[in-house]
């Protein structure tokens, strides 16, 4: 993940699951599990997500929210996405191939 807000840190988290931070602005980290990551301006991070196996054809929100501590106005409003599982197609086991 990116952050390429200018002045903002965002919470980031995806709706049902767990993220595992592996690493921070080029650092390995020690692994920690987290429902949600916050991540400053230009800082890059790179997470592990699980998939869940047990949701076929199910869709999850994910949210980015600014975080806010100074007292100026900011925008406030969070940004939100679809991470969609789909089912996999069967496989066919007829075989295409013609015999001569």
């Amino acid at each position: 993940m990116i952050n390429a807000a200018l002045n903002d840190e965002l919470f980031f988290c995806i709706a049902n699951h767990t993220l595992t931070v592996v690493e921070a602005d080029a650092l390995y980290v020690k692994p920690f599990d987290t429902k949600t990551v916050l991540i400053t301006p230009g800082q890059t991070t790179n997470v592990l997500l699980k998939t869940k196996s047990k949701y076929p054809n199910a869709t999850f929100l994910m949210f980015a929210r600014p975080y806010v501590t100074g007292q100026g106005t900011f925008d406030n409003s969070t940004v939100a996405g679809i991470l969609e599982y789909e089912s996999p197609t069967p496989h066919s086991t007829k075989s295409n191939l013609s015999r001569s």
